[in-house]
């Protein structure tokens, strides 16, 4: 196969060096250098919302609480799949510890990372009841981040490569209501509770069971879905799929946490016989979380309706994962689910 030769975009702008009005005064760009600065050092509370960089194929998400920055997020687009992208910011996080999920390389204070093609560079601040000795001992080399968002509920999330899409959004819709903690960041803290797949049932069990041997591992809320991954193994044996439904409900009552399941998202139209496997997993699934007094967010008829209301083509990537703006929308359903979900109390087995 011929090697692909990777272009890389240095990002700069000839642009003062003034907080920009298009963006709230949110974001700084160096003329210079194109080093990008989040939010002013006074800024107490902000969300920056798809910020492009100006004249590239770059957007930036942003999080500010209680004056201190929680999570950035770059997408990088370009128009060829062969070009990764520079990006060059200063490090918004103070003296805080932070995951990230990508390479980066930090010299002073500017942080600089090559994004692949379609991909997105996400960097959060470390909430000291989400981790294990590692990263216990990791915020003592680089700084404690001080105590989590307070008041706030829980919420673990695992699933397929559905899940990885809307996580960035739905933790941005939720910030001031419900604290995310995607499986990604428990893998980071607790790297013993790694799987090479979240999207099969057996994986995502595994990483819970394990993570739940760590006191500080205590979510209020599990926010679940599988599917997908397993039309192949359980097509033909809806029992065999609704039984690890069950045992994650189990878990979930096990440990005085609510469970949020999610319903599996539908392939294009054009794979339509598979959506009739993803339909009865889905079936099958709410019967038993509603037998068991838990919640179903139903993501699978959310995706059909915008399926109807824009067309497959301006929905899909490639016919099973979705293009940016409609992952956004994913994050916004769900998020409105569940801050429904957070005022309800849960309704125990008989």
């Amino acid at each position: 196969m011929k090697n692909k030769i990777a272009l890389t975009i240095l990002l700069m702008m000839c642009v003062s060096s003034v907080w920009s009005q298009d963006s709230e005064k949110l974001v700084l760009i160096n003329p210079d250098d194109g080093v990008v600065s989040f939010f002013p050092e006074n800024q107490i509370e902000a969300k920056l919302s798809r910020f492009q960089y100006p004249g590239k194929q770059v957007w930036m998400d942003a999080l500010r609480i209680d004056g201190k920055t929680q999570q950035i997020r770059i997408t990088a687009l370009p128009e060829s799949r062969e070009i990764n992208t520079l990006v060059k910011f200063k490090y918004p996080f103070g003296d805080a510890s932070v995951t990230w999920n990508m390479e980066v390389n930090q010299e002073g204070d500017i942080v600089t990372a090559i994004i692949p093609w379609n991909a997105m560079l996400i960097g959060e601040r470390m909430d000291p009841n989400e981790g294990g000795l590692e990263s216990e001992s990791l915020r003592k080399k680089l700084g404690i981040t001080g105590e989590a968002l307070k008041d706030l509920p829980l919420l673990y999330s695992s699933g397929n490569s559905i899940s990885l899409g809307y996580w960035p959004y739905l933790e941005g819709e939720l910030w001031r209501g419900v604290n995310v903690y995607y499986q990604r960041e428990l893998w980071k803290d607790m790297p013993e509770t790694r799987s090479p797949n979240n999207g099969h049932a057996h994986n995502a069990y595994s990483s819970l069971i394990k993570a739940y041997k760590n006191e500080n591992f205590k979510p209020d809320y599990i926010l679940i879905n599988f599917g997908l991954h397993m039309i192949n193994g359980y097509q033909n044996n809806l029992e065999g799929y609704g039984e690890w439904v069950q045992k994650f409900i189990d878990l979930a009552l096990l440990h005085n946490a609510k469970l949020i399941w999610v319903t599996t998202t539908p392939y294009a139209l054009f794979r339509d016989d598979k959506n009739v496997t993803v339909r009865n997993f889905n079936k099958t699934a709410t019967k038993i979380v509603n037998e068991n007094n838990m919640f179903v967010a139903d993501l699978y008829t959310c995706m059909v309706d915008l399926i109807k209301e824009r067309n497959e083509w301006n929905v899909y990537d490639d016919g099973v994962h979705f293009k940016e703006e409609i992952k956004a929308k994913q994050g916004e359903y769900l998020a409105q689910f569940i801050l429904k979900v957070v005022e309800k109390p849960l309704l125990k087995k008989p």
